[in-house]
C-alpha cells in the first residue's frame, strides 16, 4: 500500500510540475507593432496635409507619423516596458524636425535614421508612441517604407531588444509602408492602404519641375541639382488629352541610384523628364518598367526614336504627336487604312504608327492609304472606329541586346525581343561642368530609370 501510495504522489507531483512548467517558461514576451502613416492634417502647420499652392503643385514639408506600440503580453512587468528605438525611412528625403512627446529624437537626414530615446515614462503593454516626421519629397505608392527597426527595454538605445508582433492585432496591424488609415465605425470597418505622396497635378503641355523645401528655394525648371526632377507632359499616346493627373516621384539618385515616375490616373499619360546626377564621368542608364510592385527588372536603355543628339537640352522632345486621323473605321485584320491628314509630318515608310493601343509598322503610303503590318511591338490587334488619331511613337522595340538569352520570368512578363520598351532615353548624358551629368527620358509606363550598375 505505501508504494502504491507513494506512486500516486509521484504522479500527481510529476503532473503539477508538468502544468506549472508552461507559466515559468512565458515570462513576457517583448514586442512591437509599427505603422507608417500619412496623416489627413497637420496639425503643427494647421493646414492640410499634404498641401498644395495654386497651380496644384505640392507645398514642402508633408507630415508623417510613426506609431509605435508595445505588444507585450501579460503579466505587465518593467522588463516589459521600451525606452527607446530607433528605425529606417526609405523613399522619401526627411528634414531635421522631429515631434517626439516624453523622448528625445533626432533625424539623420543623409541615411534618413531616426533615434528615439529617454522615453519617459516607458511605453508599457498596449500603450503607443507616435513620432511625427516631415518629408521634402513626394514619393510613389509603396516606395516609401519604414525599416531596420529596433526596440530596446533600455533608453539609450540599449538593454533588450523586442521581436516584431507575431500575432493579429486587429486594430492596429503592422504596417510598414507609407499608408492611410480610417478609422472603423458601426458599418465600415477599418481601413488601411497603401499611399503615395503626389507632386501634384499636370496637364498636356504642362512642364513642372518637382519642389523641395531647401532654405535656398525649390527646384528650377533648368536645374541640374541632382535632388530636382524636371517634367513635362505631351498628349496622350492615344492622341487625346484625358485631363490633368496626379504624378508621383520618387527620386533615390543620391542614395539608390535610381528614380521612379508614376502617374496614377490616365493610362494613356505620356511624360518627359530630366535627371540629373552626380557623376565623374558619363553614366550608362538603364531603364523598368516591371512589374508593378515589387523590384522593378531593369534593361539598357535605348534611344528614343526621333532623338537630335547634337543639343542639350533637346530642341524638341518625341513626344507622341498627331499624323492623321482614320477616315474610316477599320476591323482588327484590316493592312489598309484610310486617314485623313491632320499633323504637320507624315510617317516614313517602315515607321511605326499607334492607333488606340496598337503598335504598327508602315509598309506603304499611297496618298490617303497606307498598307500596315499590325500588332507590332507586343501589342494586339483591335478594332478602332472612325476618327481615330493616328499617333507616332518615340519608343524602340527591344532587342537582343536588352533581353539575356535565357530571360527569367520577371522578362518573359513583359521584356521580350520585339516588344515596344516602355521607357527610353530621350537625349546624350551631358556634362554640366559642376560635376553633375543630365539626361532626358520619354516614359509611357510609370517608369524607373537608375544609374547603370
Amino acid at each position: 500500500m505505501n508504494g502504491m501510495r507513494k506512486w500516486y504522489l509521484f504522479l500527481m507531483a510529476a503532473t503539477l510540475m508538468a502544468l506549472a512548467l508552461p507559466s515559468l517558461a512565458a515570462a513576457p514576451k517583448k514586442s512591437y507593432n509599427l505603422e507608417f502613416l500619412l496623416p489627413a492634417f497637420d496639425e503643427v502647420l494647421n493646414r492640410q496635409n499634404p498641401f498644395y499652392d495654386g497651380d496644384e503643385q505640392l507645398v514642402a514639408p508633408v507630415a508623417v507619423q510613426v506609431i509605435l506600440k508595445n505588444e507585450s503580453p501579460p503579466p505587465l512587468s518593467a522588463n516589459s516596458n521600451f525606452s527607446s528605438a530607433q528605425f529606417k525611412v526609405t523613399g522619401l528625403t526627411l528634414l531635421g524636425d522631429v515631434g517626439c512627446p516624453n523622448a528625445q529624437c533626432s533625424v539623420d537626414t543623409s541615411t534618413g535614421t531616426v533615434y528615439v530615446t529617454n522615453i519617459s515614462p516607458p511605453v508599457q503593454a498596449t500603450q503607443t508612441i507616435t513620432i511625427s516626421l516631415y518629408a521634402s519629397s513626394c514619393v510613389a505608392v509603396n516606395d516609401a517604407k519604414v525599416e531596420n527597426v529596433t526596440v530596446y527595454t533600455g533608453s539609450q538605445l540599449s538593454g533588450d531588444s523586442f521581436q516584431p508582433y507575431a500575432k493579429t492585432d486587429s486594430a492596429f496591424p503592422m504596417v510598414l509602408m507609407l499608408s492611410t488609415r480610417k478609422e472603423a465605425t458601426a458599418t465600415t470597418p477599418l481601413l488601411i492602404e497603401p499611399t503615395g505622396i503626389s507632386c501634384g497635378k499636370i496637364n498636356c503641355n504642362g512642364a513642372f519641375p518637382v519642389e523641395d523645401s531647401r532654405p535656398t528655394g525649390g527646384c528650377l525648371i533648368d536645374s541640374t541639382d541632382v535632388k530636382c526632377v524636371t517634367t513635362t507632359r505631351g498628349i496622350d499616346k492615344n492622341g487625346f488629352c484625358g485631363g490633368s493627373v496626379d504624378y508621383f516621384v520618387t527620386n533615390l539618385l543620391t542614395t539608390d541610384k535610381k528614380a521612379h515616375i508614376v502617374w496614377q490616373t490616365n493610362p494613356s499619360a505620356a511624360f518627359a523628364y530630366q535627371l540629373n546626377v552626380g557623376s565623374a564621368s558619363s553614366p550608362t542608364w538603364q531603364v523598368a518598367w516591371l512589374p508593378a510592385t515589387g523590384d522593378p527588372v531593369f534593361v539598357g536603355a535605348q534611344q528614343c526614336r526621333g532623338v537630335d543628339l547634337t543639343a542639350f537640352p533637346p530642341v524638341t522632345l518625341p513626344l507622341p504627336a498627331q499624323y492623321a486621323t482614320l477616315a474610316s473605321a477599320i476591323k482588327s485584320n484590316d493592312k489598309n487604312i484610310k486617314i485623313t491628314v491632320t499633323g504637320t509630318s507624315l510617317p516614313n515608310i517602315g515607321d511605326p504608327i499607334v492607333i488606340g493601343g496598337e503598335r504598327m509598322n508602315v509598309t506603304k503610303i499611297n496618298s490617303n492609304t497606307w498598307t500596315v503590318d499590325r500588332a507590332q511591338g507586343g501589342t494586339a490587334p483591335a478594332e478602332h472606329p472612325l476618327n481615330a488619331p493616328v499617333m507616332s511613337t518615340p519608343l524602340p522595340t527591344l532587342t537582343s541586346a536588352q533581353v539575356p538569352p535565357n530571360p527569367s520570368p520577371q522578362y518573359l512578363a513583359g521584356y521580350r525581343v520585339g516588344n515596344q520598351a516602355q521607357v527610353c532615353q530621350a537625349s546624350v548624358s551631358h556634362d554640366n561642368g559642376n560635376g553633375t551629368w543630365s539626361a532626358w527620358f520619354i516614359d509611357i509606363g510609370d517608369g524607373w530609370v537608375r544609374i547603370g550598375q
